[in-house]
């Protein structure tokens, strides 16, 4: 369906600038806004979709439509002659317009080539923009007001982990510093995501929490957990938000995803539990619920293959699936636990993914 919305604006003209000019300024203005909605559904649903090449000149939606103003629908009427000056802060356009800036930002930074350096640059610039043009006029007590300003929170983690780390053909191992920093965005970025996700005042707004929902956070988090030295503190904190990840998200601990998430998933349940034998090897700490189902697959090897819609079926899952024999420890074999075997491997499949280009859904 976005496929032929995006044929239907082509053949209006909306992708045109120079179209968009032959028409009344209200109309203009409206398709803009058309039009910048169908690009960004399109780009999301093209990064989802299983076996298209996202680097094929065929696929990439050329176009120079301006970016819609962040105006209120009173502003704009068919009879005027001239488009207002751009608001500051709250708009009937905020979400929107955030959204926008995000798309013109990434789409202009995933085209060049800068280093590091100049990309964390400009990232933190765009942040300092959005805080300034929008995050400041947010009142927390207004639903779409709240989900907009996490939308800006999120954004720098989200950018910080997708650009800013080593290119996959870098001969300089990452050092342990870097590993570091992609930690802490990334429980960062998993403490913001997880705040909006158990907002009462959000439910409305699920449907954005969950289709944006950056599941490649988790996998620094777990790199971590399985191969480094954490902070006891600090690493409670990481299983915390792993668990509400896992709780967030119950697709997770099926099978269901497809594509280049499957393989993603697998890994991620691969170090899942080998972070918890490390944790168990040192602590008599009890198992988490998601860690218990996580087992029980890997005890059965036909697996679980029912859905998981809630904790309590998943509590259900794990009583009706564990082992019965005395014999299970929640102590799984090196064998059953995936190929991710050591900190090197793993962290080149975590660059190799983040190279992957548009997985983020902006």
């Amino acid at each position: 369906m976005i496929g032929v919305a995006v044929r239907l604006a082509h053949r209006l003209g909306i992708h045109r600038e120079k179209i968009l000019q032959r028409m009344t300024v209200f109309t203009a203005e409206i398709s803009r806004r058309l039009w910048w909605q169908i690009f960004l559904l399109n780009r999301h649903y093209t990064n989802l979709c299983e076996g298209i090449d996202d680097t094929d000149p065929a696929l990439t939606l050329l176009f120079d439509t301006n970016r819609p103003h962040n105006l209120n629908d009173s502003d704009l009427h068919p009879d005027m002659t001239i488009l207002p000056l751009e608001r500051q802060g709250v708009t009937d356009m905020l979400f929107c317009s955030i959204r926008y800036e995000i798309g013109v930002f990434v789409r202009e930074l995933s085209q060049n080539s800068n280093s590091q350096e100049s990309k964390s640059v400009a990232i933190q610039r765009l942040q300092g923009q959005l805080e300034d043009k929008y995050a400041r006029y947010c009142d927390g007590s207004v639903p779409l007001q709240r989900v907009s300003r996490c939308l800006i929170k999120t954004t720098e983690y989200r950018l910080s982990l997708r650009h800013c780390h080593p290119p996959p053909d870098s001969q300089d191992n990452v050092s342990a510093i870097s590993k570091g920093q992609h930690f802490d965005t990334a429980l960062l970025l998993l403490q913001t995501q997880h705040s909006s996700c158990a907002s009462p005042v959000l439910d409305r707004y699920r449907w954005h929490t969950k289709l944006f929902y950056c599941f490649e956070a988790l996998f620094p988090v777990l790199h971590a957990l399985v191969f480094d030295s954490l902070d006891e503190e600090i690493a409670a904190e990481a299983w915390h938000q792993v668990s509400l990840a896992y709780s967030f998200n119950p697709e997770l601990l099926t099978n269901k995803a497809s594509g280049y998430y499957k393989d993603y998933h697998q890994n991620l349940k691969s170090l899942a539990l080998k972070a918890w034998n490390r944790m168990s090897s040192s602590s008599e700490a009890l198992p988490p619920s998601f860690i218990l189902f996580l087992q029980s697959q890997q005890h059965h090897s036909s697996g679980y293959s029912q859905p998981v819609v809630s904790n309590t079926m998943l509590q259900q899952s794990i009583q009706t699936n564990l082992p019965n024999d005395s014999s299970f420890t929640g102590q799984q074999s090196e064998e059953h636990l995936g190929e991710l075997g050591n900190d090197v491997q793993a962290w080149d499949y975590w660059l190799d993914l983040f190279n992957n280009e548009g997985l983020l859904g902006f």
